[in-house]
């Protein structure tokens, strides 16, 4: 095993336990949301704004997302890495956006 080689899974050993370490609290997002959206749904869903639908299934989504890379992904730094990334840039918009 070559240096480089070593050093790749060195990096996607870390960004995997970044991965995982954001998976408990994107889990638990989407837990909430669920049972929030479930309980009002009816002012969720809006035909002249279906923003907030949308905003809701990304975050229902996201642990899904995150799980099915982290199962599939094995040692490719580059798709663990954009799935942090994007992660990260989802959560970022989503306060700038919508937390007031």
């Amino acid at each position: 095993m070559s240096l480089f080689q070593a050093k790749r899974i060195t990096g996607a050993t870390a960004l995997r336990i970044a991965l995982w370490a954001v998976f408990p609290f994107a889990a638990l997002w989407a837990l909430i949301c669920l049972v929030v959206g479930m309980s009002y749904g009816a002012s969720l869903f809006r035909l002249d704004n279906l923003w907030p639908t949308v905003l809701w299934f990304m975050i229902l989504v996201l642990p899904i997302w995150i799980f099915q890379t982290l199962r599939s992904a094995a040692n490719d730094w580059r798709r663990l890495a954009v799935t942090l990334l994007s992660t990260l840039a989802f959560v970022t918009f989503f306060v700038l956006t919508q937390v007031k």
